[in-house]
């Protein structure tokens, strides 16, 4: 008797505090904890599997805003503190209003870091182009905040994720990384032509990065390796063009250095005349 009675107490108690009741605020702020928990450890588990900078400190913000949102969740379901927890959640809602406003390039490089992490449009090691020729390199580092490119000259550039978000992008290392890279030279008119592509021929051949793109089907049909084509009649000569293809724009840059030194030594050695404009001052 004095068990029923107690039960029917307490349960009568909660009717007049709880909007919900004691058993419906049990079970509603029960499934609030248990999504706020599994929200946690899926984003836990996603910021380890990418090696994220800053893991745990983002780690324990996170739980610390879950809190407030159950504290605040379970003030709710209590009739004597809905002014109070009305109060906070308005409080809250202005709070972080003003601190958005405050810290809208901050937010925006955290939510442009995460899309990247997320996309992946390049990754550590990738050589990346930022808006054509602006910025080239490799890219080093991508933290939450920013992303560091190695430039050829070996400079750290960093830049905010914001700004990433925003340009355009080309990734060498994307799919397929075999770059193909121009290499032109002019011809005086009085030389060999025929021997000069010869020339120019072999010498792309036979480098070491030198990649043949070639289909079976144009190997079968005797398709060159190198294309050597005429672009232009200029006034000091012939401008010769081909294409000659290498592992990534790294490995393209070296490869045509390379050639410019390999092909002239053999343009002086067979009396191939790379011509120039010249100046003449009478004594």
């Amino acid at each position: 008797m004095n068990n029923t009675i107690s039960e029917e107490t307490i349960f009568s108690f909660g009717e007049s505090v709880l909007y919900d009741g004691l058993v419906g605020s049990i079970i509603t702020i029960t499934i609030l904890t248990l999504i706020l928990y599994a929200i946690y450890k899926v984003l836990e588990r996603f910021m380890k599997s990418k090696t994220i900078e800053n893991r745990q400190s983002i780690l324990n913000i996170i739980r610390g805003l879950m809190i407030i949102v159950l504290v605040l969740s379970l003030l709710s379901r209590f009739k004597m503190f809905e002014g109070i927890a009305t109060a906070l959640i308005a409080s809250s809602g202005i709070i972080a209003l003003i601190v958005g406003v405050a810290a809208q390039d901050t937010i925006g490089n955290l939510v442009s870091g995460i899309m990247v992490v997320i996309s992946k449009p390049f990754i550590v090691g990738d050589l990346i182009k930022i808006n054509g020729e602006q910025l080239i390199g490799f890219v080093e580092e991508i933290t939450l905040r920013h992303t560091i490119i190695r430039t050829y000259e070996s400079n750290r550039i960093i830049v905010p994720n914001n700004e990433i978000s925003k340009a355009t992008i080309e990734n060498a290392n994307l799919v397929d990384s075999t770059k193909g890279n121009y290499f032109s030279i002019p011809v005086a008119y009085s030389s060999d032509i025929d021997l000069a592509v010869k020339i120019i021929e072999e010498e792309c051949e036979k480098h070491p990065d030198f990649i043949d793109v070639r289909t079976p089907q144009e190997k079968q049909q005797n398709v060159k390796p190198v294309v050597v084509r005429c672009i232009d009649f200029g006034q000091i000569g012939m401008m010769l063009r081909c294409t000659i293809n290498s592992a990534n724009s790294f490995k393209g840059f070296e490869m045509l250095s390379d050639l410019r030194f390999t092909i002239k030594k053999r343009f002086d050695k067979e009396g191939i005349e790379i011509p120039h404009n010249q100046t003449f001052i009478k004594k």
